[in-house]
């Protein structure tokens, strides 16, 4: 597989409460995939 196409992958550390959840997760595991893409593209441009 040719991995030339794909952006670095970045290693992500999300906030868990004391009771295990993880809200930001859930919550962009809750977006659409449109949403998700644009919220990549956005984080692109922070780097």
């Amino acid at each position: 597989m040719d991995t030339s196409k794909f952006a670095p992958a970045y290693k992500v550390i999300f906030y868990r409460t004391p009771q295990g959840a993880e809200p930001v997760r859930e919550w962009l595991q809750s977006l659409n995939r449109s949403e998700r893409l644009q919220l990549g593209q956005a984080f692109k441009c922070c780097k």
